[in-house]
């Protein structure tokens, strides 16, 4: 069996010293019963995906995606009914699907070109969840016009939560970050808008927390009402006390995308 391990490399850029670059503001908070089915309870609890799926590598330029007529050149390896997973509250076993059933899945995402599969092979590599990164049993299919594989958990989508429905880590404002969990308390990198209004000082703001059982919704609100409406944002963090450790819930932000816990 050859495992492969596919890495993510974020570059962060600037220094705690350089001024913050404006971001723009995010919509205004909408009411958390976005998450109201999330099966807290649930043992294991089930993994929040943030990857626009299926993983693509870009070679020459253009995007390996995996093409609708795609079929295998060679028989895929076969594996065992279930796997053992490492999760952030201990080891699973989890249901696995087969090289087949995953690459299904993947034409059902995908609207490119036929590629042909020169290559399947049973591995793992590193997913983005809301709980941080995880290690997964993965299906990496080698396709002739790319030096990348494309990569499909190979795990039964009912591990997951909204299989491909979550929004993915593109569409929030980079740098909203979580940096201390500790009992009732949080502390969260958001963004607020920091210009000030015609003829007055800078806004105040800080943190708000709002809760359900199944997620808690963190923003950043003004301390009194500003009055006009600025372009921009910027990023800083907040210290925020819940009413209850955040536990299995759901952390995310005013538009109800999940922010990662580590």
């Amino acid at each position: 069996m050859r495992a492969v391990w596919l890495v993510v490399l974020l570059v962060l850029a600037g220094c705690a010293t350089t001024r913050p670059q404006p971001t723009k503001p995010t919509s205004a908070p909408r009411s958390p019963d976005a998450w109201a089915g999330f099966p807290v309870g649930r043992k294991p609890r089930p993994i929040v995906l943030l990857h626009t799926m299926p993983r693509a590598h870009r070679v020459d330029g253009r995007s390996a995606d995996a093409g609708r007529s795609s079929t295998f050149e060679t028989d895929p390896p076969s594996i065992a009914p279930t796997a053992n997973v490492r999760l952030w509250d201990g080891m699973a076993v989890l249901p696995t699907i087969d090289a087949s059933t995953a690459l299904r899945a993947m034409l059902a995402q995908t609207k490119s070109p036929p590629l042909r599969v020169t290559r399947v092979d049973f591995g793992a590599a590193q997913f983005d969840t809301d709980r941080g990164p995880l290690t997964l049993p993965a299906w990496l299919f080698h396709t002739q016009d790319s030096a990348e594989p494309l990569v499909w958990p190979a795990l039964d989508p009912s591990v997951f939560w909204r299989f491909d429905k979550v929004p993915s880590p593109e569409s929030r404002p980079s740098g909203i970050r979580v940096t201390k969990v500790d009992g009732l308390k949080i502390t969260v990198t958001l963004p607020h808008p920091h210009e000030p209004c015609r003829g007055k000082p800078p806004p105040a703001y800080h943190g708000e927390a709002r809760e359900s059982d199944t997620s808690v919704m963190v923003t950043a609100v003004p301390e009194h009402a500003t009055g006009c409406a600025p372009a921009t944002s910027t990023l800083a963090p907040f210290d925020i006390t819940l009413a209850r450790p955040l536990g299995d819930r759901v952390l995310v932000d005013g538009a109800n995308r999940p922010i990662p816990v580590n």
